[in-house]
């Protein structure tokens, strides 16, 4: 996974778990000379559970995807930042996009009737928040296509074969900002397609593994919105906490405290038993 400056501002940023602070200060992670800047504009945040963008409570000039972040926002794989006029990538491994090697080329026996395991969500723009369901195929496009791309000359088949998700035929379509022509689809990956981008959710899903008849299945609440994050490796097990002490038991409690109840009465005696001597005597 790398941050990318594409109009050459700085050079690639690998990004790892941890925090990545950006900003025009030198102490900062990746520093940035531009006007309008913070010292400590934002921070990306890194860990097993996904990535995240922080904002300076001061920092206005700053989208995601051509949106504003006022505090903060969850990152996904081929996101466009923009800190003031300068531009950013999120990008993926190419790698796994491009290997079809697991490829069968036969797909998946569905029933339309039941509801579909995966589907494509809209991230922006007329399909923003419309959850398309992808049984065995679904197209991009114009035309006839399954999901019109109004205006644009992308298109791309998303087949659902028995070894897995994968891009045919795509033209003018990146995934998490790569460019793909047939390339292997994971959980997670942002598919772009003429401005309009996508949320492929696949609960579940293993790249490169059997998926035979797998479309067919039906979550028992319908709901199939999940986030997968990227692949990052989980930080370390934190120390275990000491294990509690046994209170002391009751019986043990009254001893001491009859041992003590004893202990000031005998002082208590013989100081009567001292001062009733020192009357007498004198």
């Amino acid at each position: 996974m790398h941050l990318v400056f594409p109009n050459g501002e700085h050079e690639k940023i690998a990004l790892s778990t941890g925090t990545f602070s950006i900003g025009a200060a030198e102490s900062c992670d990746i520093t940035l000379q531009s006007d309008g800047l913070l010292d400590n504009h934002a921070m990306i945040a890194v860990d097993h559970r996904g990535i995240t963008l922080v904002a300076d409570s001061d920092a206005v000039a700053l989208t995601v995807n051509d949106r504003p972040v006022a505090a903060k926002s969850i990152l996904r794989l081929g996101d466009h930042l923009k800190l003031g006029p300068i531009d950013m990538l999120l990008l993926g491994n190419a790698e796994r996009l491009a290997d079809t090697s697991a490829a069968s080329g036969k797909l998946v026996s569905v029933n339309r009737d039941h509801p579909p395991r995966f589907l494509i969500r809209g991230l922006n723009g007329a399909l923003s928040g419309q959850a398309i369901a992808l049984y065995d195929q679904l197209s991009l496009g114009g035309g006839d296509a399954d999901v019109s791309l109004d205006g644009s000359n992308a298109a791309a088949e998303i087949h659902v074969e028995e070894t897995g998700i994968f891009l045919r035929n795509a033209s003018g379509i990146e995934v998490n900002g790569h460019v793909v022509n047939d390339g292997q689809l994971a959980a997670g990956d942002q598919i772009v397609a003429g401005g309009q981008r996508f949320l492929l959710e696949a609960p579940g899903f293993v790249p490169g593994k059997a998926y035979s008849g797998v479309a067919e299945a039906a979550t028992g609440s319908g709901n199939t919105q999940v986030f997968t994050a990227p692949v990052i490796e989980a930080p370390a097990d934190e120390p275990s906490a000491p294990e509690p002490q046994p209170e002391p038991a009751p019986e043990a409690d009254n001893r001491r405290r009859d041992a003590i109840i004893v202990t000031v009465c005998l002082v208590l005696s013989a100081a009567m038993i001292g001062w009733l001597l020192m009357n007498y005597l004198s």
